[in-house]
């Protein structure tokens, strides 16, 4: 125990410094480094909205002289979802600086949510991991950018608390979450439906069904046509968008036939995965983000972010040292992933050996959490302690 205890404060010394180093620096951004980042972006989608009018949310030349107002931010066709412009409105009336720190400051505490739910262990394993998180260069990126992931994951951990209490159409509600940014958790209500939670995926199809009247009351239908047209173009246009590059699965193929198929084999998976463990939500919930993220054929290098929920999520299912190795494997390409191009095809390799164990894994093996409050330090997490 006294060797435990000395590895863990080891590794967290090492995890922490670099960890509060980071937390430090981003929280400290400020202007002129703020005009380039995805949170300026989403600022600017939302002015579109409100100077020219909701339903000129995708009108290239709105966009342009928004952009020009602000500085001449870089900019890229706008394809932010209509609910993430809608979103961010408040945050129009706040200056750039203010306006970050605020929307960061809420990252934070989002992470800090989804630590506290879903990371399983002792208080000294959950500390280790909470720095662990802000080490890997695809997190930093998307915090930096200003990403609204975090948020999700804090939604997504929401809706887990709320499932394993026995609130399935509120925990389904929750995952409404992803109509901010639908590529990287699209498959979770699916997962949950696989298991038989019914309830959870009506409350998930009625909480987007109101969120769709609500953003087709703003846009209406010339701004809803200009969405999908948008989606088209980035589909065809992939590069234009600094997207589907090594680490996306479908792009790994020349043809995109092929691109399709193997999108299609990962959904499947998924879907085994969560049904063969239906007993398990953990699994249902690991096994839905990263079936998402592997066969999304949109994925920017920060949305690699995806993959620490579902790794806590999935030790909380497959306690014990052999899942912390394995684990810590896929954590280590996290780490060498510095860049587009180095490193995340690791990464996408490590999704493509996950996934499929997460399918082929033994019954036995899977810790089945009783309903209830969630304990990070409940019997089955507390033997997953590396």
């Amino acid at each position: 125990m006294k060797l435990r205890t000395i590895g863990l404060f080891a590794a967290l010394l090492a995890a922490a410094v670099p960890a509060a180093r980071f937390v430090a620096r981003w929280l400290g951004m400020h202007e002129p480094e703020l005009l380039e980042t995805d949170y300026m972006r989403y600022v600017a989608s939302s002015l579109i909205g409100l100077r020219f009018g909701w339903s000129r949310l995708y009108d290239p030349e709105a966009q342009r002289q928004v952009a020009h107002s602000l500085g001449d931010i870089f900019w890229m066709p706008n394809v932010y979802t209509p609910a993430l412009s809608l979103a961010m409105t408040p945050f129009t009336v706040l200056s750039l600086n203010h306006g970050f720190f605020l929307w960061s400051l809420l990252m934070l505490a989002s992470v800090v949510v989804a630590w506290r739910i879903l990371a399983p262990g002792d208080a000294k394993v959950k500390a280790l991991e909470l720095a662990m998180f802000f080490v890997p260069y695809p997190v930093a990126l998307g915090l930096t950018e200003g990403q609204v992931l975090p948020l999700q994951i804090a939604f997504v951990a929401i809706s887990y608390l709320l499932l394993r209490a026995g609130r399935d159409l509120a925990a389904g509600a929750v995952l409404a979450c992803i109509a901010l940014k639908p590529q990287g958790l699209l498959l979770v209500p699916f997962a949950l439906l696989a298991i038989g939670k019914r309830r959870a995926f009506l409350g998930w199809v009625a909480a987007m069904a109101v969120a769709g009247v609500a953003v087709l009351a703003a846009i209406g239908i010339d701004g809803t046509r200009a969405w999908i047209d948008r989606m088209r173009w980035a589909s065809a246009n992939p590069q234009a968008l600094w997207v589907a590059w090594s680490y996306t699965l479908s792009r790994r193929f020349k043809s995109p036939i092929a691109g399709a198929v193997a999108d299609l084999a990962a959904v499947a998976v998924t879907l085994v995965a969560a049904r063969r463990h239906r007993r398990s939500v953990e699994i249902a919930y690991a096994a839905g983000i990263v079936g998402s993220v592997l066969s999304s054929p949109y994925l920017h290098l920060y949305d690699l972010t995806l993959l620490i929920p579902a790794a806590w999520l999935f030790l909380r299912a497959v306690p014990g040292p052999a899942t912390v190795v394995a684990l810590l494997v896929g954590y280590a390409a996290m780490i060498v992933a510095q860049s587009y191009t180095i490193g995340g095809r690791w990464v996408l390799l490590f999704e493509c050996l996950w996934l499929p164990a997460m399918a082929l894994l033994p019954a036995r093996l899977i810790a089945h959490s009783p309903p209830g409050p969630v304990r990070g330090n409940d019997p089955e997490c507390a033997s997953s302690s590396p």
